[in-house]
C-alpha cells in the first residue's frame, strides 16, 4: 500500500503456493513496526521489529 507515494502499511508476500512468505510494517517507505517471516509450510520463522527502518532489539528466530 502506498501514501503519498510513499510505501505505508503492511506488505505481504507468497510463496508460488500461495503460502504466506513474509509480513512487513512499512511508515513513510521505511520498515516500522514488527517484521515477520514464515517458512514454505507457513510456520513463523522469525520476527524483527523495526523503528523508522532501524531494527530494534535482537529480534526472534521461531
Amino acid at each position: 500500500m502506498y501514501k503519498k507515494d510513499k510505501l505505508a502499511g503492511i506488505w505481504k508476500e507468497w510463496y508460488l503456493d500461495n503460502t504466506l512468505k513474509l509480513e512487513y510494517a512499512y511508515k513513510d517507505d521505511n520498515l516500522h513496526g514488527l517484521s515477520i517471516d514464515y517458512d514454505s509450510t507457513g510456520k513463523k520463522d522469525s520476527e524483527k521489529r523495526f523503528k523508522n527502518g532501524l531494527k530494534q532489539g535482537e529480534g526472534k528466530i521461531l
